[in-house]
């Protein structure tokens, strides 16, 4: 605005029944956590009208560019449509199931979410939810003609809805999230964050001036392992003792060790083009597999932490999952849970290489100089940066050629911290 642009605000007045805030509370009754949901509404509504009044710029709401006829067509297609129909649902090449399956993954925390009680009405409520938002926002981009729209996330609903439409009508569509680092935001253009990182261009970072931001990237790369510098992440306690620790959980230090590093199982479940693995599980499983026969390494496989300290703790466990696989794990695999304060910094400084699938430690370690095997939606994908394994045939391959006698040399390490 001060810029000269017209800006005008689009607030959801309540409007939808389910939406990328509400969440399934643990030990909560489905009655309360309904009420809850709907006071987080009410509270959501009343906060962003609050705030954005404040800066007398336009605003408009999401619930009066929507006629009732149109809301009578809406409501007659999902009472037609069924759980496994809504999951493939597509508009005009818009994908309603994808934003439907990853909320869901949100609102349950777990992505294996098919004995939910009330899975069908909490289903066909975010499927009611996204075809509002579609018809909604398409209504409101024919009379606006908007230049540009900016939008957090980028996926779920409606915020996935709504940088589908805007892509698939020729608008420039700015997508943001708050980063790791303090007073740090993330922009994409035309893009959702998390996938717009692995098609740049790398020559915006490669060509940086090195030698002046060497030590701020060194300084930043340390304040990881206790979080200071952090925005999400900063750490409350945390054992720094890796050696102690190892030494308690017996493990054999003949052996060189492999770190593994997951993601919360929920978090983010959106479609990913060329990936080798059905999804981050798929991997876990086979490389556990994998390392049962080979007794030469350990492979200390370290839980996301934020797995249960986050705002929403995930239901589905790494560690249980794997347990229910393989029950009777051989001492060479470690499972180091989500729970434990033991620093993950600290454990991984310890290992010959890292396998990841989604984390950003793909990005920390590889600027630390350790090879890297990234076998999922790795942010280092298409920069030669890591190990980037093109089918599953050859990520076995690259297992079995460790350990490395090598680290990363030293230029592609440089560049890793370009890129970092």
């Amino acid at each position: 605005s001060l810029k000269g642009a017209k800006v005008t605000f689009l607030l959801c007045d309540n409007y939808l029944p389910s939406c990328i805030m509400k969440t399934l509370r643990e030990n909560v009754s489905l009655a309360d956590n309904n009420k809850l949901n709907d006071e987080l509404c009410q509270s959501c509504f009343n906060t962003g009208k609050t705030t954005i009044q404040k800066t007398k710029l336009e605003i408009i709401y999401l619930s009066k560019f929507l006629s009732s006829e149109e809301i009578i067509k809406i409501k007659d297609t999902v009472s037609k449509t069924s759980i496994d129909q809504i999951m493939k649902f597509k508009i005009e090449g818009i994908d309603i199931g994808e934003q439907v399956h990853a909320s869901l993954c949100r609102y349950y925390a777990m992505e294996n979410y098919s004995a939910e009680t009330d899975l069908k009405k909490i289903t066909k409520d975010y499927f009611f939810s996204a075809l509002i938002s579609y018809k909604s926002f398409l209504n409101i981009i024919n009379l606006n003609k908007f230049d540009i729209i900016l939008s957090n996330h980028g996926f779920y609903i409606p915020q996935g809805i709504v940088a589908k439409l805007a892509e698939k009508n020729k608008i420039d569509f700015v997508t943001w999230t708050s980063g790791a680092r303090k007073n740090t935001f993330i922009f994409s253009h035309n893009k959702t964050y998390n996938k717009d990182i692995v098609d740049e261009n790398v020559n915006e970072w490669k060509n940086i001036n090195f030698e002046k931001i060497e030590i701020k990237i060194d300084d930043y790369l340390n304040s990881k392992v206790i979080g200071s510098e952090d925005y999400i992440y900063q750490k409350n306690k945390i054992d720094l003792d890796a050696k102690k620790y190892l030494q308690s959980k017996n493990i054999d230090h003949s052996k060189l060790m492999v770190g593994m590093t997951t993601n919360v199982i929920w978090d983010a479940q959106l479609h990913y083009d060329n990936t080798i693995f059905k999804n981050m599980m798929d991997w876990v499983f086979k490389t556990v597999s994998y390392f049962i026969n080979r007794s030469d390494l350990n492979l200390i496989i370290r839980v996301h932490p934020t797995e249960v300290k986050a705002d929403r703790p995930a239901r589905e466990k790494v560690k249980n999952e794997i347990l229910k696989v393989f029950p009777n794990l051989p001492k060479n695999i470690i499972i180091i849970d989500s729970s434990e304060i033991i620093s993950t910094y600290k454990i991984l400084d310890e290992c010959n290489a890292i396998l990841t699938y989604g984390t950003k430690m793909d990005i920390e370690y590889s600027a630390r100089g350790f090879p890297v095997i990234a076998a999922g939606e790795a942010l280092t994908k298409n920069k030669n940066l890591v190990f980037e394994p093109k089918d599953i045939e050859e990520y076995y391959l690259l297992l079995d050629k460790l350990p490395f006698t090598n680290k990363l040399d030293k230029k592609t390490q440089i560049n890793a911290k370009k890129f970092a």
